[in-house]
C-alpha cells in the first residue's frame, strides 16, 4: 500500500500552517491546520470549492457566535438556539455544505472563550481558517499537480484502439462481454472528462480541446451502441 500524493501534500500543508503560526506568534495553529486538512482535495477545483465552503461556514459561524457570546458566552440555552440559527441561515443562503463547519466554529466561540474577547476570538478564527485554506490551495496547485489531461488522453487513445479492434473483428467471433467492458471504460472516461472540465480555468486546457474530447466521447458512444445493436440482431437471427 503506497502513500498517495494527497496525503503527502496534506502533511506539507500542515507543517507550513504550524510554521507560519509560530512565525507570526499566533495563539494556536490548530484551526488553520484543520482548515488545510478539509480544503486539501484530489483536484485543485475541488480544493477551491472545499476552501470556499470552509470560509463561508467559518464567517457565518463566527458572526453568529460573536452575537450570542456577547449576550452570554457558554449559555446552554443560547448554544442550542445559536446552532439552530446557524443551520437555518446556512440552508436559507444555500450554503448547505458549509453548515457543519459553521456549527463547529459557532460552538468553539460559545464554549471555548475562556475569558477572551468574543470579537477578537471570532476574528482570529476567521484569520486562522483563511490562512489554512490559502496554504492548502497553493500546495495543491504547485506541488505535484496531477495531469488529468494527459491521463485522459492516454486512456482515450487506448479506448479508441480497442473500439477499432472490435469494429474490425468478425461478428461471429465477438462476445457480448466485450461490449460491456467497453461501455464501462467509456463511463470511466466520462468521469475523467468531468474532472478535466472542472479543472478548466485553473489549468492550461483550451476550450476547443474540451469540445473535441466531448465530440469524440459522444461519437464513440453512438458507434458502440450501433455495433452492439447489430451484434444483438445477428444473435437473434441465429437463434431463430
Amino acid at each position: 500500500m503506497k502513500i498517495g500524493m494527497r496525503t503527502v501534500k496534506t502533511g506539507i500543508a500542515i507543517s507550513i500552517c504550524i510554521f507560519i503560526s509560530r512565525l507570526l506568534n499566533f495563539q494556536s495553529p490548530f484551526y488553520s491546520a484543520i482548515a488545510a486538512i478539509i480544503t486539501m482535495e484530489n483536484t485543485f477545483s475541488n480544493s477551491w470549492q472545499a476552501g470556499k465552503n470552509r470560509m463561508l461556514g467559518t464567517v457565518l459561524g463566527a458572526v453568529i457566535g460573536l452575537v450570542f457570546a456577547l449576550i452570554q458566552p457558554g449559555s446552554i440555552l443560547l448554544s442550542g438556539l445559536g446552532t439552530i440559527t446557524v443551520i437555518f441561515l446556512s440552508n436559507l443562503l444555500g450554503w448547505e455544505k458549509a453548515t457543519s463547519i459553521a456549527c463547529v466554529v459557532f460552538l468553539a466561540i460559545m464554549t471555548n472563550l475562556g475569558g477572551k474577547s468574543p470579537f477578537l476570538y471570532s476574528l482570529n478564527r476567521i484569520r486562522d481558517t483563511f490562512i489554512g485554506i490559502i496554504i492548502a490551495i497553493i500546495v495543491n496547485y504547485l506541488i505535484f499537480p496531477p495531469d488529468y489531461q494527459q491521463k485522459f488522453y492516454t486512456d482515450l487513445q487506448s479506448f479508441l484502439e480497442r473500439l477499432e479492434q472490435l469494429r474490425a473483428t468478425n461478428l461471429n467471433l465477438l462476445d457480448k462481454t466485450e461490449f460491456s467492458a467497453l461501455k464501462q471504460d467509456l463511463e470511466e472516461l466520462k468521469k475523467q472528462f468531468m474532472i478535466l472540465k472542472s479543472e478548466f480555468g485553473f489549468r492550461k486546457s483550451k476550450p476547443e480541446e474540451l469540445d473535441q474530447f466531448q465530440d469524440i466521447l459522444d461519437l464513440s458512444k453512438q458507434i458502440l451502441n450501433k455495433m452492439e445493436l447489430i451484434y444483438l440482431l445477428k444473435e437473434s437471427s441465429l437463434c431463430n
